[in-house]
């Protein structure tokens, strides 16, 4: 199996396809060198009559976050004889728009480029689970106190998800020809990111009041990014990939808070940790592109699909597992993938 994704995924990175004549892939003539190297590889740019060096983006971005640990529970249902059977009451999250932007430019030094990108993606999304045929008992790791236990729940169990989305990317790289048409760009940079979310679970138990909990968490991390794009010219028309990943170190503020309507008394938590946390993306995509104002800048628009993972982000269901039980296994990773549509100009 191994072997045959291998077989299939290989050749949308290396762009091994079958060959274009010379007129038809290059974007633009390579620079002319005297005296090159064997191993020198010519940069690729585009050919723009007054060259300023200035490239920027924007992208419309529909994705789909979600997290691992943010299921509401599990309904019980116990038979006569005392045997249980159950049901895992899950979380699902819809897809949402955002946007990505870049501003960069490329340096005379040997075809050198930078760019400064920024993604956003504010979501919310609501659930609500109703427990299996028959079932009365729920039982949710979000309540505290004398309600972590097995209740009875006279209604639907409702949960809300926020996540506040920032990334800041830095990076530097060069792009070169690896192939009469297949280009290669390595990056290396740095990464900030800055997250917010909120998990609110309520419940009607035993017919006599609501009750919920709140969980929140701010999360920041910094660190270095490294990465590979590679483009294969097809005329006016490019296919492309992009894999990146980032090693960094991240803070995460922790709170709860929970209230008993009956006695009235009140519980809150709060927690701060920082450790080492990676991220990693991929995205596939093609696009096409042309000259205007004869060669006075060059517009591209491109689609493509990416998927991202953030590893050990859902502090929030770290916390409520530590106030109940003592401890935590592992966080729960953060997700996203979805469609990008980009526009970019370069003059």
């Amino acid at each position: 199996m191994l072997q045959k994704l291998l077989l299939f995924t290989f050749p949308l990175f290396a762009g091994i396809v079958v060959p274009l004549p010379k007129s038809d892939c290059l974007s633009a003539p390579i620079c002319e060198y005297p005296a090159m190297t064997a191993g020198y590889n010519a940069p690729e740019g585009y050919a723009i009559r007054q060259d300023w060096g200035v490239v920027f983006s924007g992208s419309f971005i529909y994705w789909q976050p979600s997290e691992e640990g943010l299921e509401l529970g599990q309904s019980r249902l116990i038979d006569s004889y005392g045997n249980t059977t159950g049901r895992v009451l899950g979380f699902s999250s819809e897809f949402a728009p955002g946007f990505k932007g870049k501003l960069g430019g490329r340096t005379g030094f040997d075809n050198w480029d930078f760019h400064a990108e920024y993604t956003w993606l504010y979501t919310t999304h609501g659930h609500a689970s109703s427990l299996q045929p028959g079932a009365i008992y729920f039982y949710t790791p979000w309540f505290y106190g004398e309600y972590n236990t097995e209740v009875v729940l006279t209604g639907d169990a409702k949960a809300v998800w926020k996540l506040h989305t920032n990334i800041v990317d830095l990076v530097l790289g060069r792009s070169f020809f690896v192939g009469r048409c297949l280009v290669f760009h390595p990056f290396l940079g740095a990464r900030g990111d800055w997250f917010f979310q909120r998990y609110f679970l309520e419940a009607l138990i035993d017919i006599s009041y609501n009750y919920n909990a709140m969980t929140r968490q701010r999360s920041w991390g910094m660190g270095p990014r490294a990465g590979l794009e590679t483009n294969f010219h097809m005329g006016p028309f490019h296919a492309f990939g992009v894999i990146g990943a980032s090693l960094l170190y991240s803070t995460f503020d922790l709170s709860y808070a929970t209230q008993n309507l009956l006695s009235a008394l009140t519980y809150a938590f709060k927690d701060k940790e920082s450790y080492i946390t990676p991220d990693a993306e991929i995205s596939l995509g093609m696009g096409w592109g042309n000259y205007f104002s004869d060669h006075g800048w060059h517009f591209d628009l491109a689609a493509s699909y990416e998927f991202q993972i953030f590893w050990n982000q859902n502090g929030m269901r770290h916390l409520v597992d530590v106030i109940n039980a003592g401890s935590s296994s592992n966080n729960g990773n953060l997700f996203f993938q979805g469609l990008n549509v980009t526009m970019q100009f370069d003059f």
